[in-house]
């Protein structure tokens, strides 16, 4: 089983997944909006508490499993003055 990432590196990776696409030529977007099913937990470290979220590691649920958490990124073209 692998260990959930810190909150920020997900969203990382969700964003270099994104930015890495390549429309086709004459296509262009301003904003993007991302929905995705994530499993999130609080960890204790120190005397701190970190956010952790991954990826759905499974493709079929149980009953025993918690269901999972949603995550909505919203990227787009910062407004230049």
């Amino acid at each position: 089983m692998t260990a959930r990432r810190l909150l920020s590196d997900t969203l990382v990776s969700v964003a270099d997944g994104v930015l890495g696409f390549l429309p086709p030529d004459g296509v262009s977007a301003e904003s993007l909006e991302v929905g995705l099913p994530v499993e999130v937990e609080l960890t204790r470290v120190g005397d701190t508490v970190e956010v952790r979220a991954e990826l759905l590691r499974f493709v079929t649920r149980t009953s025993f499993d918690q269901p999972p958490s949603r995550l909505t990124v919203r990227m787009g073209k910062e407004a230049s003055s």
